[in-house]
């Protein structure tokens, strides 16, 4: 879930008293030397009048709002801070406007969940695991094991909005690296395609989303997320683990598994 979201019906309804106006017209060119400060493309609205001197001035004065008419009269306010792929879109609605909003979101999701990430570590820094696990633990580094890779199989189980499991996927991924003839599977257990899409986006775990029909029977060991479940194919041994683990403490398991 985004923190910020600006919604047509706030943008409508919040008005101002001073701000920037810009009506259609004839087409005029963008100040090329300062388009990487521009909140209009005006080289998409080629048809507003004004538009190079609306970015001048929104440049000089940034804290106030700014009033657009889209092409077909259509009066629009934006308050200071609103994004400019936002406001484009908002103001001439094309799969190019569309696209650039779109990254921008992509683009805001990711630096929210690095900053989520720094914070729940300082929060670990501060507070501790449960378990007496502590934040050295998440930094220490991947010790040399003997693990018998042909025999064990490796689950893990987790929920796209489920904290632990954010914490937990970077060491996953750092186990993955260290370990590549490691049998790894990386289970989302809902139904979010965009959350899936993120984890092999960020960490490239090749992650992939189970059936109902799939997680029959497991739901009784699967008890909390993430889930880490180890097994032996050779001994028909298993552990399933229901909590966050770091990398170490994983390939601790892995050894004695393997054993």
């Amino acid at each position: 879930m985004y923190l910020f979201r600006i919604s047509l019906i706030a943008i409508l309804a919040f008005t101002a008293s001073t701000a920037f106006s810009a009506t259609p017209a004839k087409p005029d060119n963008q100040d090329n030397k300062s388009s990487k400060f521009n909140i209009l493309d005006c080289k998409q609205l080629s048809w507003m009048k004004n538009c190079t001197q609306i970015n001048k001035a929104a440049r000089e004065k940034p804290g106030t709002h700014l009033r657009v008419f889209t092409k077909d009269g259509h009066d629009l306010n934006f308050p200071p801070g609103t994004p400019s792929a936002m406001i484009n879109f908002m103001v001439e609605r094309t799969p190019a406007s569309a696209k650039k909003l779109a990254d921008y979101m992509e683009r805001d999701e990711d630096i929210r969940e690095q900053a989520a990430r720094l914070w729940q570590a300082e929060m670990i820094r501060r507070k501790g695991l449960k378990g007496g696990l502590s934040v050295t633990d998440l930094y220490i580094q991947s010790e040399p094991r003997t693990i018998n890779y042909k025999d064990l199989n490796v689950y893990i189980f987790y929920e796209s909005t489920c904290p632990a499991c954010r914490i937990e996927m970077p060491q996953i991924a750092s186990l993955k690296q260290a370990h590549p003839n490691l049998k790894l599977s990386v289970i989302q257990v809902d139904q979010s395609i965009s959350g899936v899409k993120k984890v092999n986006r960020m960490y490239d775990l090749n992650a992939h989303i189970a059936s109902e029909q799939q997680l029959v029977g497991l739901r009784s060991e699967i008890k909390a997320y993430p889930t880490i479940w180890i097994q032996n194919n050779r001994t028909h041994k298993k552990v399933v683990i229901n909590k966050f683990l770091p990398q170490i403490k994983i390939e601790s398991n892995l050894e004695r598994m393997s054993q």
